[in-house]
């Protein structure tokens, strides 16, 4: 429900342009995250995605930690970041999600229907920054 509301105030070149922000969180084996204000709990990333987001948190020297800790993750198909640590190509939709290829390892994932909750098509290009959130004092 939360899904389609968001949807009637963000018209479709707002959807494109805007940076999503989550938190990532591992439940069991998996990387997840929640937007509770768009009715997201506890959505896996599958199919690839996990090996895409491993390799570049290993790189970064990011992986145990963020297995403890958790870690922030920014995305935009059009916007531009602070840095961006990852580059996806879309390589087709698929199963109302889409098939992306990360330019650096060349490692495919499938991101699934979520990804119509934060943009109305697939985009061609998405970019992500990864980092480990801020403890508080």
């Amino acid at each position: 429900m939360m899904r389609f509301i968001r949807k009637a105030f963000l018209d479709p070149e707002t959807l494109q342009s805007h940076t999503w922000s989550l938190y990532v969180y591992r439940k069991g084996d998996i990387w997840a995250f929640d937007y509770s204000s768009l009715g997201i709990k506890a959505e896996p990333f599958v199919a690839g995605i996990p090996a895409i987001i491993n390799f570049h948190l290993e790189k970064h020297g990011m992986l145990e930690q963020a297995k403890r800790e958790g870690f922030a993750l920014k995305f935009t198909a059009e916007a531009e970041l602070n840095h961006t640590d990852i580059i996806l190509d879309l390589d087709l939709e698929k199963d109302d999600g889409g098939v992306y290829r990360d330019r650096e390892s060349g490692l495919e994932g499938w991101l699934c229907p979520a990804l119509k909750t934060f943009f109305t098509n697939a985009p061609p290009t998405l970019k992500v920054e990864l980092g480990i959130p801020r403890r508080s004092k």
